[in-house]
């Protein structure tokens, strides 16, 4: 019988080879990056992305520009992300946040992992997961965010156990993967829960992972 890493790499490994062009494509500013992070809590990329655009040519992205303008005027820039005035009120107070900080969000990605994670996640709207984004994707840290793809499909598969926290999820696949390996087991498995492992009706006759995985849905 395998151990569970073994069966871990084998689930991840399999996933290489059926998503080989996973990828994302990051903005070079931090905060920047937080500003689509919070966008795209609760509606698709490619609104969240139209929002971003909108607000780039309304406004502009940098700190100062955010911290100048008015939470009506983000609002209306962002509204194709939707929840539009809850998000410029947390984009707005983001940008105070890190105005404080000296206006880089650096200060905070070259603390220690806990200590940065808890800092990042004093910024409203700020929860896990967002701070867990900011963390891999700009600051470098060994984590593992966890989205609703992840925390289904990692259940089903039998890499974590079943109706557990946010924290024991990604404290459960971090202890079966190499930190080198976050990166894409983050992706991979969000890329398995959109293509295959689907919420109500999974395909798993087609599935990458199916002969393997041990859920019985």
């Amino acid at each position: 019988m395998p151990t569970d890493r073994e069966y871990a790499y084998r689930v991840l490994e399999r996933l290489r080879k059926a998503f080989p062009d996973t990828r994302i494509d990051l903005e070079c500013n931090p905060f920047r990056g937080l500003i689509l992070a919070i966008l795209s809590q609760n509606t698709r990329d490619a609104y969240a992305y139209t929002a971003y655009k909108n607000l780039e040519r309304m406004i502009g992205l940098s700190v100062e520009d955010i911290v100048r303008a008015s939470e009506e005027a983000i609002a209306e820039a962002i509204k194709p992300a939707g929840l539009q005035r809850e998000k410029a009120r947390r984009i707005r107070e983001a940008a105070k946040f890190i105005a404080k900080m000296g206006g880089s969000m650096e200060a905070i990605l070259d603390l220690p992992l806990d200590e940065a994670r808890a800092k990042l996640m004093e910024i409203e709207g700020v929860g896990e997961k967002t701070a867990d984004v900011m963390l891999l994707f700009y600051g470098g840290k060994p984590t593992i965010p966890v989205d609703t793809h992840i925390r289904r499909v990692s259940a089903r598969l039998g890499l974590v156990d079943k109706g557990v926290g946010y924290k024991k999820i990604r404290r459960g696949l971090e202890s079966l993967y190499r930190s080198e390996d976050y990166m894409d087991v983050h992706l991979l498995l969000i890329a398995l829960g959109r293509s295959f492992c689907k919420s109500r009706k999974p395909i798993c006759g087609l599935c990458p992972v199916g002969d393997i995985c041990p859920s019985k849905v």
